[in-house]
Formats: C-alpha cells, structure tokens, sequence
C-alpha cells in the first residue's frame, strides 16, 4: 500500500492543498455508518478530490455539499435502489448498506462508478469498478493508489477503466483538485 502511495506521488506529484472539504472524518463515518478502508483515508489526505487524466472523479470525502462523497453517493445509491425495483434482473450486486453492498467513492466521465463491496472489515473491503455498459463488475485487488498507478502507467486494463492509447500515457498522468 505504501510503496503504491510512493509511486503515484512520482508520477502525478500531489497537490499543495489536497480538497477534502471542511467536516471531518467522523462526520464522514457517521454518515456512512461505516469507517473506511485505511488506504482510502490516506490516499484522500495525499490527493483529495479530483479528476485523474481528466476521466475518472473521486469524491471529496469531507465535503458536506452536493460533490461530497455522502451526498454523492447517497444520490447514485438512491437512484439505483430505484432503478433496481423496476429492472432487478440489472443488479447483480446489493447496495450500500445492504451487506456486502457496493458503496461508490468516485465515478467516471462517462457514468461508470468505483467503489467498494463492502463485505467484512473496511481494511478488507474490495475495489470494484461497475461499468456502465458492462454486464459485470470489474472487481480489482490491491490499494486504491496502486489501481491509479497501474492504470495511469497503461498496466490495468478492465472494463470501466478509459483505456490509453500508447502515445497519450506521458498525458494521461495528471490529477486536478476540484474547483481549479
């Protein structure tokens, strides 16, 4: 986990000011009614929210406005659960805070969505990527940090994940905070 931390702060240096928003951690927890795994909390004081190469959205954790993480994932939970009860043959997966149920940190551009299957302890909850037009989740292991690095380097190819084109990888190395 750290090494990837380490990794990613070489190839996409971290900003000054990361954008967590002004609540703390919990009053995050306390939202969710859930902690969150170690690695998260840790990459989001490294980064905060933010656009990775201008395609993939993490939430800001701490933002108690629409952009915040609670709020954004309550919406898109909010929206599935109803879209789950006219076409449940589309939902493979429970939803947050069903047991094991998928819980959305960031999504894409292009409407697909990471998060996490919430199954055990929040150190052992897995990484999952649900594409907006896939069947199947992409279920990754290893730390956030390390998904972001792999991805970013061309080394991570799953459905739902913007696949980079050899001569855009050098570009494709970027993060920008919310709201700059």
């Amino acid at each position: 986990m750290r090494e990837d931390l380490d990794g990613l702060r070489e190839l996409v240096p971290p900003p000054a000011r990361p954008q967590l928003g002004d609540q703390t951690w919990e009053w995050l927890f306390t939202r969710l009614g859930s902690r969150l795994p170690a690695d998260y909390v840790e990459f989001m004081e490294t980064y905060g929210g933010g656009a990775w190469a201008g395609w993939l959205r993490l939430w800001a954790p701490l933002d108690a406005g629409d952009m915040g993480l609670a709020a954004c994932a309550g919406s898109l939970l909010g929206a599935e659960r109803q879209a789950r009860a006219e076409f449940p043959h589309h939902y493979r997966l429970p939803l947050y805070p069903e047991p094991g149920g998928h819980l959305p940190f960031g999504d894409s551009i292009d409407g697909d969505r990471i998060g996490w299957l919430t199954s055990g302890p929040p150190d052992e909850w897995q990484l999952v990527l649900m594409p907006r037009h896939e069947d199947e989740e992409s279920r990754l292991s290893g730390s956030l940090a390390g998904t972001v690095l792999q991805w970013l380097s061309g080394r991570l190819r799953v459905a739902g994940l913007y696949r980079f084109d050899e001569d855009e990888l050098a570009e494709a190395a970027t993060f920008r905070v919310w709201g700059t």
